[in-house]
């Protein structure tokens, strides 16, 4: 069986040498696998290793327990590596905040909501249930209030603007889908160029914020169902999607793509994953697939 091995590390950092890759191309020998390639997709960030094996899991663990936590390892099958439609996550994912947490801090609240927060994300309470009763706080918010944060709480993760608009210089599509709200995700879709917007809806009487939600709430179910549907509506393969998120709302969508990736991720996200991304900005998820970094459109 073909695979990839991709070792990305921390852009800028140099803390990839060859000394590390020697150390990690004898590991993959161990096992009579064969080194069919070797490429830098961009020097002392990301190399890529082509190897051909029959004990692909017992690589993976010998390599993931030798191999330092620095070095983000990613193993990809050769056929359809390239792929053709992203789903992405926008809290904590395409943006380093959770935007609910970012509202409840501006009226004192952070504590009582982000505990919530994280154990919506961790999969321990309903994700529906949880939202709800975070939104009931909301009630008497002014939307001036929510676009300050928009303005100057959010944060663009590093390598965001760089995927979406590579993977749509190579017509692909992509698409946010989010259990965050629609004031920030449309906004953030927009800026960032994603061909695709679907996120929960507050409900809003004379610019403020009522408590409630509009149906129909964007829950794990929904986001696997929008990956489906937008695979079907571009005439895309599932094997030629990529989904990425953070929380066990995105599980069933990482599950279900072509190749799924967790980005700094809740625990039952890594584990679940194809790959994981620790290290690495979001421009990893080209080198995933292939890209070199001279390619790369900024």
């Amino acid at each position: 069986m073909l695979n990839y091995l991709c070792l990305i590390v921390k852009p800028n950092s140099n803390l990839l040498t060859n000394n590390l890759i020697n150390l990690c191309k004898k590991f993959i020998v161990n096992y009579d696998n064969i080194i069919l390639q070797e490429n830098w997709l961009e020097k002392n960030e990301c190399y890529e290793i082509l190897f051909n094996t029959n004990e692909l899991e017992k690589t993976k663990f010998l390599l993931k327990s030798k191999m330092p936590e620095f070095i983000d390892l990613i193993f990809i099958k050769n056929k359809n590596r390239t792929k053709k439609l992203l789903i992405a996550d926008m809290d904590s994912t395409i943006i380093k905040e959770e935007t609910l947490d970012e509202i409840a801090r501006s009226i004192g609240i952070y504590d009582k909501i982000s505990n919530i927060t994280n154990l919506a994300m961790q999969g321990k309470i309903d994700f529906a249930v949880a939202l709800k009763e975070r939104v009931k706080y909301l009630k008497g918010i002014n939307l001036s209030k929510l676009r300050y944060i928009l303005e100057n709480n959010i944060t663009i993760n590093d390598g965001a603007e760089t995927l979406v608009k590579t993977m749509k210089k190579n017509e692909c599509k992509v698409a946010l889908v989010s259990g965050g709200f629609s004031f920030f995700a449309n906004e953030i879709g927009k800026m960032l160029g994603f061909d695709y917007v679907i996120s929960n809806r507050l409900q809003i009487n004379n610019n403020v914020l009522t408590g409630k939600l509009i149906d129909p709430i964007i829950d794990e179910e929904s986001k696997k169902n929008a990956l489906i549907e937008l695979s079907k509506k571009n005439n895309i393969d599932l094997e030629k999607t990529i989904a990425v998120g953070d929380g066990a709302n995105d599980l069933s969508m990482i599950k279900k793509a072509g190749y799924g990736v967790g980005f700094k991720a809740r625990d039952r996200v890594q584990k679940s994953a194809d790959a994981n991304i620790n290290n690495g900005d979001l421009t990893s998820l080209l080198f995933i697939q292939g890209y070199q970094k001279t390619n790369f459109k900024n």
